[in-house]
């Protein structure tokens, strides 16, 4: 077997394996996002509370300290807001990696080597082809909803934009499902992995294929 063949072949295997981490890394990022989201939502609530009372103050002294009070509190949003922009650009990593395997492969399937190769128990190239081009379109689709939501949550001027904010990031309508979920449990059968780890009290694993590691 030539070395290149060889390499690619092993490279594959590594793929494989890559595609399981990325699916349980977003899951829970997402899930650290909803923690933070609960967090945000907390201080937002009493910013609105304070505001909703300053027209009812007669005190210059009791409207400065609600005022000041406010203000405290809207700094206080700065590291929760700048830890959801962070968990965005893991996010993002995710779905580039993603788009990144998705991408060789589809070069390499058109070596006749690897046209219907089995990597790995009943995994085949197309198999994790097809694996790939879906976990793709679904991290895109899913992508937009969790950047729209970061870009406008320090915009919030009600509870009720906050409400909608944090439904959208929670309910990963295209990360989610009984589709998606399907297609997750048939991959972990075709790799042999049982069942999904306990990615919300573990930390990230690192990638075995590449040399970046997202965590």
């Amino acid at each position: 077997m030539h070395p290149t063949i060889a390499r690619m072949k092993l490279d594959m295997k590594s793929m494989a394996n890559d595609v399981w981490i990325l699916v349980e890394e977003w899951q829970h990022h997402v899930h650290r996002g909803k923690v933070m989201l609960q967090h945000i939502e907390s201080v937002y609530s009493r910013i609105f509370s304070g505001e909703n009372q300053l027209d009812d103050i007669q005190r210059p002294r009791e409207l400065r300290t609600m005022e000041r009070r406010i203000r405290l509190l809207y700094q206080r949003l700065d590291v929760p807001l700048k830890m959801m922009q962070n968990t965005l650009k893991l996010l993002t990593d995710i779905r580039d990696k993603a788009t990144e395997i998705q991408r060789r492969m589809t070069l390499w399937m058109l070596d006749d080597h690897f046209e219907d190769y089995t990597i790995r128990r009943s995994l085949t190239t197309q198999k994790l082809l097809e694996m790939l081009n879906f976990l793709r379109k679904r991290y895109d689709a899913e992508w937009e909803v969790k950047e729209m939501v970061v870009l406008n949550l320090p915009q919030i001027t009600t509870s009720y934009d906050l409400e909608i904010l944090r439904e959208a990031w929670g309910q990963s309508v295209h990360i989610g499902g009984e589709l998606f979920e399907r297609k997750i449990l048939e991959y972990y059968h075709a790799i042999g992995r049982r069942t999904m780890s306990t990615m919300f009290t573990n930390p990230p694993m690192p990638f075995a294929y590449g040399s970046r590691r997202i965590n």
